[in-house]
């Protein structure tokens, strides 16, 4: 039975892990898959996502020996080796509106407004 207001509305299956949307697609899962973009931190003075351990890379490709980071995911050649793996991709903000900022001589951030 699924809960009031819930029928006939898409069920997302979201998850940082590629290897986990594979498994639940393999066992047979129907709702539709995301997959889940990080990344550490953001550098103020270049706008560029930086990735540091633990948000650098998912953790299976990391146990795996894979090298890539999570930014080889935002290109469609980063998700080419799992074509049916995900329905759609759940990036972090900055991968979509880049933030830059101003710092002073300390490093504290500049209020330009």
């Amino acid at each position: 039975m699924q809960p009031a207001g819930t029928v006939g509305r898409p069920r997302l299956c979201q998850s940082f892990e590629p290897g986990s949307l594979k498994e639940m697609r393999a066992k047979g899962l129907r709702s539709r898959m995301v997959q889940l973009i990080d990344g550490d931190d953001i550098d103020l003075k270049t706008g560029k996502i930086t990735y540091k351990m633990p948000f650098d890379r998912p953790y299976d490709w990391a146990k795996a020996g894979d090298s890539r980071l999570f930014a080889a995911m935002v290109h469609s050649s980063g998700l080419g080796r799992d074509q049916n793996l995900c329905d759609g991709i759940g990036p972090w903000k900055p991968y979509i509106v880049p933030v830059k900022s101003q710092l002073d001589a300390t490093g504290r951030l500049v209020d330009v407004e």
